[in-house]
């Protein structure tokens, strides 16, 4: 236990879904280039006991990497010292991205960042991800480097006390300090950094964060304090989410903390399981995301408390009785009858049609109106039934079993569209890995990191799709009966990134089989697409036949094409969340939802022709412009010179010195 874990050798083989099955990370593919082709700079590792200065910014206790120009290994968080820094400006500077690299911020992000470690890592932070790419050297420098664990825990549990209000931080940060502490040792786990990470905290706790507690209090022989107690049985699916709670967890928590010290005193006392548990850790770092570190597991295994589920049926009926949540209650019956041992709850639809009170279906395809009463049934006792109708567009079949997960306490709309999205693309990444006869698992892991790699999934995000990934895996959806309702929310163009999105699919697994192509080829007619077009890409990413008549795919094509993936999952969220239903009667089982139409603005023409502000009125009115719909439109006005944009463009790159200036029109980008 005292000894850090030594990460397993590369497999010569591709790993299976079980070997990655939590890693809910960005996909190696989709990682850009940092690295310098052929060579480069070494990384320099500057610990805790160093000093790091940097165009006028000190840094003491950095515990960073840094080079002296592009590094030798793809590193996100390394600064190069030899790319340009500007002047502060967090206010003016735009927001980085969710997978941001210090390459490839721009010189005023750098200042910001360089600005923010020069403070000790404790200014105010507007933009997390200033945090996260500190997180990311961290991150390397104890699954990589194999640092020491005690000077990684203390960098950690000072961005813990400063920026624990931000659930993804909080989860990413916590979960690493969890398995640091199970690698170092958990009885050696300090009782203060105990209470910071597991007491006194402002955000839910990670299934990995409650084991390792469990397990330093059980090693310790400390009683369970009532604040750990109250979070074990707030994510305990016996526990419902009642009115009371919701509208004020305070007062529900003090009666829960009341009735607890009332019957255990100080704490119950923890029991082991018989196994022994082990603790896999995946990486957030998307330099961590090569194919050389993508086979790798990260593990470490000690005592297991959190198993011995029985010893916990004391908290969920204080819950319960704080809930007045009678114990024969239909929905509490349902959870007891149907509670796996590991705590998922899988129900025939039947039975959730009974309890909406909705006549109990047969085994064929449900009317959809009735697949949304049962929703909203299931939603007012507190639980999400997945695969949700909505999501993926289709009702549910009488025979069909569902797994109920919790609704999240604080919808956050920030993320709904993604969710939406990551939901439907898995979907479809099913029916495509189902297409040849047979369900290929690195396929579907494929379309679940593209969709991890959109944004930064709270827990509660990552539980919805990765059940709903298995009950897809379990049940996966025909193609055919997904083609028909996404053309009806989906643009000619959006449909095309469909069927590229498909192909990176079928060729995840870096082969393509004749089953898979013909699969495509049906794909692309249901869609609508142009053959042709699947003609030209596949002729572009397939090599030559193997001895089993699959063809080999171009890693730098896929790698190409999983970007592009990446672009249109972004764009497919916003598509979702602007989804309406279409008064569908109670035996329809067609489309039930379709895309509003966007809102025209309003625009006053004057009588007199004027071709600047007739292009700019035909500019408005239409809210998808490719580049060269753009350039027509200034043809047909007379007021830009087919060439002048691409033209412009050039000038600018040769002018900046080949810096990222755009003024043309892509499909992807909008004009401030």
């Amino acid at each position: 236990m005292s000894e850090p874990p030594t990460p397993e050798p590369a497999p010569t083989h591709t790993p299976s879904l079980h070997d990655v099955d939590e890693r809910w990370t960005v996909p190696w593919a989709l990682v850009e280039e940092t690295s310098a082709p052929g060579g480069g700079e070494a990384l320099a590792w500057h610990g805790r006991e160093e000093d790091f200065s940097h165009v006028g910014y000190a840094i003491a206790r950095p515990m960073l990497y840094s080079s002296d120009g592009a590094p030798v290994e793809q590193e996100a968080s390394c600064i190069d010292t030899a790319l340009p820094v500007g002047e502060p400006d967090f206010d003016g500077a735009p927001a980085l991205p969710h997978w941001a690299t210090y390459a490839n911020l721009t010189p005023v992000q750098r200042a910001n960042y360089l600005k923010w470690l020069a403070s000790g890592r404790r200014g105010p932070l507007r933009d997390i991800n200033y945090a996260f790419l500190y997180f990311y050297g961290l991150e390397r420098h104890a699954l990589i480097d194999r640092g020491e664990p005690e000077d990684i825990l203390r960098a950690l549990m000072g961005l813990l006390k400063h920026y624990d209000g931000n659930a993804s931080f909080f989860s990413c940060a916590s979960r690493l300090a969890a398995f640091l502490f199970a690698t170092k040792g958990i009885e050696k786990l300090k009782p203060a950094w105990f209470d910071r990470l597991f007491v006194k905290r402002a955000v839910p706790l990670h299934n990995d964060s409650i084991s390792v507690a469990l397990t330093w209090l059980y090693a310790r022989k400390k009683p369970l304090p009532a604040p750990l107690a109250f979070e074990i049985a707030r994510q305990d699916l016996r526990c419902p989410h009642v009115e009371a709670f919701r509208a004020n967890r305070e007062a529900f928590e003090a009666c829960f903390t009341a009735a607890y010290t009332e019957e255990f005193g100080a704490g119950m006392r923890l029991q082991r399981a018989e196994k022994n548990h082990t603790w896999k850790y995946r990486p957030v770092n998307p330099a961590l995301q090569s194919w050389e570190h993508f086979s790798k597991l990260w593990s470490v295994t000690s005592t297991d408390v959190a198993a011995e589920q029985a010893q916990f049926e004391p908290l969920v009926a204080i819950w319960r009785a704080c809930a007045g949540e009678a114990a024969d209650s239909p929905w509490t019956a349902l959870v007891d009858a149907h509670l796996s041992r590991d705590g998922r709850i899988l129900v025939p639809v039947r039975k959730l049609a009974a309890l909406a009170g909705q006549a109990t279906p047969g085994k064929g395809p449900m009317p959809l109106p009735v697949c949304e009463r049962i929703v909203s049934a299931a939603g007012a006792a507190g639980f999400e039934a997945l695969p949700n109708p909505r999501l993926l567009l289709r009702p549910w079949k009488g025979g069909e079993r569902v797994a109920l997960v919790r609704l999240p306490e604080q919808p956050c709309a920030e993320g709904e569209p993604w969710y939406l999205a990551g939901a439907l693309l898995l979907a479809l990444g099913a029916a495509m890995a189902e297409a040849d006869g047979e369900v290929d698992h690195i396929e579907v892991l494929h379309v679940s990191e593209i969709v991890n790699s959109l944004y930064h999934f709270n827990d509660f995000d990552k539980h919805r799709l990765g059940v709903l990934r298995k009950r897809l895996l379990k049940y996966p959806p025909k193609l055919a009966s997904l083609t028909r309702r996404v053309r009806a929310i989906l643009s000619e163009d959006e449909l095309a990134e469909v069927g590229k999105f498909l192909v990176g699919v079928a060729g995840a697994n870096f082969r393509i089989r004749d089953e898979e192509r013909l699969a495509l080829r049906r794909a692309y007619r249901a869609f609508r697409i142009p053959v042709t077009a699947l003609d030209a890409l596949l002729e572009k990413l397939e090599g030559d036949p193997g001895p089993d008549g699959a063809r080999a795919v171009r890693e730098e094509v896929l790698a190409g094409l999983m970007r592009e993936t990446r672009d249109f999952a972004a764009r497919l969220g916003i598509a979702m969340q602007a989804l309406e239903k279409t008064g569908a009667k109670d035996n329809a089982r067609g489309i039930w939802y379709a895309r509003k139409p966007p809102a025209a603005p309003e625009i006053t023409r004057d009588a007199e022709p004027d071709p600047y502000r007739d292009a700019l009125y035909a500019l408005l009115r239409r809210p998808d412009w490719t580049e060269a719909d753009f350039i027509a439109l200034g043809e047909q006005h007379g007021v830009f010179v087919a060439g002048a944009v691409r033209g412009v463009d050039a000038w600018a790159s040769e002018f900046s010195g080949g810096d990222s200036v755009r003024l043309a029109l892509s499909p992807d980008e909008d004009w401030d």
